[in-house]
């Protein structure tokens, strides 16, 4: 079997998508993104504080940090205490 350039450069990048780390802040259409949500779902949470997030900037705009977010979705609490976020941080 002769391998090519091209197999090589696809395995490569294929090894790098995998390692690279993932964004630690999300904006709303990334956020809609990672958890198969509307922009509109996310931006109606965010109206009614149901859901961590900054204002960052002199316009205000929303970000949302990963690791939160992560355990906002396994805690089902905005600010999940102590024992929730040891019960998952080998998870994250």
């Amino acid at each position: 079997m002769e391998i090519t350039f091209k197999d090589i450069y696809s395995k490569l990048e294929s090894i790098e998508n995998r390692i690279t780390p993932p964004l630690t802040w999300l904006s709303v259409t990334d956020l809609a993104q990672y958890i198969k949500s509307s922009e509109s779902s996310i931006r109606r949470l965010v109206s009614r504080n149901e859901i961590p997030f900054k204002r960052v900037g002199t316009n205000g705009k929303i970000v949302f940090n990963r690791r939160q977010i992560d355990l906002w979705l396994l805690s089902g609490e905005k600010h999940p205490g102590k024992r929730a976020r040891l019960m998952f941080q080998d998870l994250l």
